[in-house]
């Protein structure tokens, strides 16, 4: 008896574990593959890149010229060289899903996606719309592909509670004032459910809103994106008057809460991707800026009794907070280069208001999220550089390099930085503890709506 209980055991242990295997059995070949991208670019794991003449030489070769140029100006940390210590890539079921996606999308005159069968948008797209192979310089519409395909993993979460502290920080004198908030999404396409009832017809639902400090407290806007490359419904609600107040979406490039960045600017780009002329102008290995302990683990996001999943993440540590630092007061002092391959895309806005100039894109062509993205005046001198650092993160049998950590901003006009935690615990006795939170059932249509706002106004 005792004997067939052990086998039983041993039985659903082997089960416990091929079956975990099998659904993140990703990419057997991602430590072969960094290898090679070590080799392209002379490096290997352990190296440090410093200012001397020799290593900026070699830097110019594998780093973004803005990148390149803060390192040679001392504004950076010497370069700690290193690797992933874990297949990042993402679950089975997304990368099936968006195999089967090849061919069934395109991108239209206007700059909107289609279903190739139909002519028409889409009600509900799941996996990434289009493949590797869709995508070159020589291929009409290949710009706004890769970055279709970077909104649709950023939407695969369900909802999204993105809870985050933005901090002004200047070139000089490093901390100035900081404000807690919370970006909260509800998305309709890249459900992996399937589709929901989507009456109005939206892409997604979107709110900002800020609790803290007082001043600021209770300030909201609500998005809601149309499918068809339609303009955004903008709603904005203002404490000191009380009121909900509709604004043109037409453009959002506006300073998000007096900070250096926008609402277009979220997770790099969060704007009408046919608000933008595209140019996709080639894939190039360089190094992917990367907090230290993001390289060497996924995280596990904890699962809780409603459905929802949480995390919470190291914060990202910049110059003015490390004693001793010597680089500038914006610097991440905490982070680390691994040798990734990027699309680089330039992107120049159709409405001749619009703040800012060209932009150009780094997007990771792995995990089709946006790495950095360097903004330009429209006489074409720089304006400001955006480095986003993520991180891979499981939940249930899903993962992947999902946006969940922080973003930073640096305008070289204003001599001003806005660092913005996202998900980053508790940082001071006087903020909670920020988190991530996906797929949680308080995030719902009725939530994230016009109604729901001017209840507020009660």
């Amino acid at each position: 008896m005792f004997k067939r209980l052990i086998t039983a055991v041993f039985f659903i242990c082997l089960i416990a574990v091929f079956g975990f295997q099998s659904a993140y059995a990703g990419n057997p070949n991602w430590k072969a593959e960094q290898d090679a991208l070590f080799t392209e670019l002379g490096l290997k794991p352990g190296d440090i890149i410093t200012k001397s003449k020799q290593d900026l030489e070699k830097a110019k070769t594998f780093m973004p010229a803005k990148l390149y140029q803060w390192l040679k100006d001392e504004k950076l940390m010497d370069l700690k060289i290193n690797g992933f210590q874990f297949d990042a890539s993402f679950d089975d079921y997304w990368i099936k899903r968006s195999r089967e996606n090849k061919g069934k999308y395109a991108v239209d005159e206007a700059g909107g996606i289609i279903d190739v069968a139909t002519g028409k948008c889409p009600v509900f797209i799941d996996g990434m719309p289009f493949s590797d192979s869709e995508i070159g310089v020589d291929i009409p519409r290949s710009g706004q592909k890769v970055m279709y395909n970077r909104n649709l993993v950023l939407r695969r979460t369900g909802s999204q509670s993105h809870e985050h502290v933005v901090v002004w920080v200047d070139f000089e004198r490093g901390f100035e004032r900081v404000v807690q908030a919370a970006w909260i999404q509800y998305y309709y396409w890249g459900r992996k459910g399937g589709p929901v009832k989507n009456p109005e017809k939206l892409e997604y639902r979107s709110l900002n809103v800020a609790y803290s400090p007082f001043d600021m407290a209770g300030t909201a806007s609500l998005v809601l994106r149309t499918l068809g490359a339609k303009e955004d419904q903008l709603y904005v609600y203002v404490p000191a008057i009380r009121r909900v107040k509709r604004l043109s979406g037409a453009n959002r490039s506006d300073p998000y809460m007096g900070s250096e960045a926008t609402l277009d600017e979220a997770f790099g780009w969060d704007g009408l991707i046919s608000s933008m002329k595209w140019t996709y102008k080639g894939r190039k290995t360089a190094l992917l800026w990367i907090l230290d302990w993001a390289a060497e683990r996924s995280t596990q996001m904890v699962h809780h009794a409603d459905g929802s999943w949480t995390e919470s993440s190291s914060p990202i540590r910049v110059g003015y907070e490390t004693p001793g630092s010597t680089c500038a007061t914006w610097a991440p002092t905490n982070a680390v280069w691994v040798p990734r391959k990027f699309h680089v895309i330039e992107a120049m806005p159709k409405d001749p208001y619009y703040a800012s100039g060209k932009a150009v894109y780094w997007v990771d062509t792995k995990t089709g999220m946006i790495s950095y993205k360097f903004i330009y005046e429209r006489g074409g001198d720089f304006r400001k550089g955006i480095a986003i650092f993520l991180s891979h993160v499981r939940w249930g049998d899903s993962c992947g390099v999902q946006g969940n950590c922080s973003h930073l901003f640096i305008d070289e006009k204003l001599k001003h930085a806005t660092l913005i935690r996202g998900g980053c615990g508790k940082l001071k006795e006087s903020v909670t503890e920020l988190r991530n939170i996906f797929n949680s059932p308080k995030i719902n249509p009725r939530k994230l709506s016009v109604e729901n706002m001017k209840v507020l106004t009660k």
